[in-house]
Order: C-alpha cells, then structure tokens, then sequence
C-alpha cells in the first residue's frame, strides 16, 4: 500500500470512528421527532460523515492545523444540519449538542491522557529492564 494512501484510511477511520458514534447518540432521543424518514436522515447522516471524513483525511496528513480547522467546520455544518432534521425546541437540541460536544472533547482528553501514561509506563520500564507484563513467578 502506498504511504499517501496509508495515512488517507487511517485518517478516514479517525474520523470515522471519533465522530459517528456521537451523531448517533445524538439523533437517538428524538428518533420520532424527524422532519425527513428515518432513511433520508440515516443517508443525510452518511453522506455528510462521508464527506467529512474524506476532507479531514485529504487535509490532515499534509497539515494537522487544517485537519482542525475542517473538523471544526464540519461540527459547526453538522449542528445546523442537526437543527434542521430534528423538530423540537432550538434550545433542547443547543443543550445536547454542546453536551455532547464536551462530553466528546472530556473523552478525548482523557483517551490522549492514558495514552501519556502507557507510553511514560512504557519509557520507565523499557529503561529499567523491567517486563511490561507480569511474569508467573515460581518456588
């Protein structure tokens, strides 16, 4: 596999799997309060997700300043796609959209967090000589 194309899916998959699982728990709720069918909102949900997350691939592997700036655009198309596909109060779906916006944003941090610490835990044991794994220890 080429090196380009490499980085491409793996940034397609970020994406995919950082993103997706949040706009589905944010259209879950209010499932019977669409303005589309449930298949024209599933297909505007995937084309929009497609199309994110081939930007996001295209611009984050060259630039990771312009990844941000296009995932960031792309929360703020998706919450006005959000406010026009659901039919409730404008205030309930702000309420859980930025809920869901810093729950996302505390779950990354957190992600980004243990995996400063495996690879602390990783460099202080690499440096003692030490086992990253228990061994059975035996009489």
């Amino acid at each position: 596999m080429q090196p380009g194309l490499a980085a491409f899916l793996t940034a397609f998959l970020y994406e995919i799997i950082s993103t997706l699982p949040y706009r589905i728990i944010a259209y879950y709720p209010f499932r019977k309060q669409l303005r589309f069918s449930t298949g024209m909102t599933v297909f505007i949900i995937g084309f929009t997700q497609l199309l994110e997350s081939t930007v996001y691939a295209r611009l984050a592997p060259e630039n990771a300043f312009m990844g941000r700036i296009a995932e960031y655009t792309f929360a703020v198309i998706c919450f006005m796609i959000y406010m026009n596909t659901v039919k409730i109060n404008r205030w309930k779906i702000l309420f859980i959209y930025i809920f869901l916006f810093v729950t996302s944003f505390c779950l990354t941090i957190l992600s980004s967090y243990a995996g400063l610490l495996f690879s602390l835990k990783h460099a202080c044991f690499t440096a003692m000589r030490l086992p990253l794994t228990p061994r059975a220890v035996s009489f």
